[in-house]
């Protein structure tokens, strides 16, 4: 289960699932009983993303972090933590 909130320095912010890559293609993925791109597109529209994040985000493309709304705390998942730290340092190195 992977929570679709988490608190930010900036307060909630809700999230969409993206699948980003799939190093199985013999590997069924579903997200509540659907396929990623039709539950990520649903989840899009009911939080509110733009129709171009939308569309970006049902082929797998996650938008960039928001400067400065990182998350505030960890989420639980130490290995989920690493990542996100992981992307945050990658993003800063960018800019």
């Amino acid at each position: 289960m992977v929570d679709l909130s988490l608190n930010t320095t900036g307060g909630r912010a809700l999230l969409a699932p993206v699948l980003m890559q799939q190093s199985n293609a013999e590997q069924r993925v579903t997200f509540d009983r659907e396929t990623p791109s039709r539950f990520t597109r649903a989840r899009c529209k009911k939080i509110g993303c733009s129709v171009k994040v939308t569309q970006s985000a049902a082929r797998g493309k996650a938008p960039a972090p928001v400067k400065g709304q990182g998350p505030a705390g960890t989420t639980g998942d130490a290995r989920l933590d690493r990542v996100i730290g992981s992307a945050a340092r990658e993003d800063s190195r960018r800019r």
